[in-house]
């Protein structure tokens, strides 16, 4: 049974196509994952997740019979590159999702390779799935789980706009005077918003630590960067991995330049995109990053919109980085 579910889900997305999906919704995919146990098993761990949700579904479809993760999984190369670089340090994930990167902090801190992972989500039926996850891999003795919105502010209440197509594409505003601009339908509810200098005093996390940061919060990444601004000051040393949307940032009434700015205000060692094609390219000024917004705003080929941005300060880089920052300086 189990052989002929997984033919059928290897011949599934070219029986019906992406676009087909997007649109339309899974055919039958929700009973497929459900004989699966609505998750996936990978070498180390399992990760379950909702069947109501595409992106859970289009995970599934990825990684069912991969037993890795494919997307992003250059990305998460480096990541896990970064903290096995740096010895213990604590690891923060914005935006956890279905936990990509605090699954594997987690299987790095199963290791002793990890002091702290600490995963930060607010949509409640991803944050359930996660949950689930962490528990099932006996990780939850390394992971601190947080149901919430990043923010710079801790306690508060924000609106969370659950995007009915994508989970990964939700968006919590802060903002009062900002409304979600989608030209999708969005349900809403209230969440916590916590920030991250808060969050690690409650925790009793120490913040001379090093630290491995991810987020990915659509939009809201420079609330969180204003909300782990005594983490930073604080920190021996730390990275940070973070996705720069400029029209998620627009949309949430952010400027996608100030943000730049703000990370050379950090006055980090260095700073590098993460290119789709898996490549890395040395951001030496604003004007690298002008060039950077204007392609992310112009371009029409799918998920260009975005990329990925790397930065250090007083750690250890993934051997990667050094080889690109040899050869930049050669």
């Amino acid at each position: 049974m189990s052989s002929l579910i997984d033919t059928i889900l290897a011949v599934y997305p070219k029986l019906v196509s992406w676009k087909f999906r997007d649109r339309f919704g899974s055919p039958l995919l929700t009973q497929l994952m459900a004989l699966k146990g609505n998750s996936v098993q990978f070498k180390d761990y399992k990760v379950f997740l909702n069947p109501r949700d595409k992106t859970a579904t289009e995970l599934f479809l990825i990684h069912v019979n991969a037993g890795e993760w494919i997307w992003e999984s250059y990305e998460l190369n480096l990541f896990a590159e970064a903290i096995s670089a740096n010895e213990n340090p604590v690891v923060i994930d914005m935006g956890a999702n279905y936990g990509a990167y605090t699954l594997s902090a987690c299987n790095l801190a199963k290791k002793g390779l990890v002091k702290n992972v600490v995963a930060v989500e607010p949509n409640r039926e991803t944050f359930a799935c996660l949950k689930r996850s962490v528990e099932a891999g006996g990780f939850d003795r390394f992971a601190q789980l947080v149901n919430a919105a990043v923010s710079d502010n801790h306690n508060s209440e924000c609106d969370f706009y659950v995007d009915e197509r994508y989970s990964a594409m939700s968006k919590s505003l802060a903002r009062p005077d900002v409304s979600a601009l989608s030209s999708s339908p969005k349900s809403s509810y209230k969440v916590r918003c916590v920030n991250i200098d808060a969050l690690l005093s409650e925790a009793n996390i120490d913040k001379t630590s090093k630290f491995v940061i991810k987020i990915d919060v659509e939009g809201s990444e420079p609330l969180a960067f204003q909300g782990m601004k005594a983490t930073l000051e604080s920190a021996v040393g730390y990275q940070i991995f973070f996705e720069f949307h400029p029209d998620a940032l627009k949309s949430s009434g952010h400027d996608p330049l100030k943000l730049a700015q703000h990370l050379f205000e950090l006055q980090p060692d260095l700073i590098a995109e993460i290119q789709h094609e898996k490549r890395l390219k040395l951001i030496n000024n604003i004007a690298d990053f002008e060039s950077i917004i204007h392609e992310c705003l112009t371009t029409k080929e799918m998920w260009k919109d975005y990329t990925n941005i790397f930065l250090s300060k007083n750690a250890a880089l993934p051997a990667e980085m050094r080889r690109l920052v040899s050869r930049e300086t050669a």
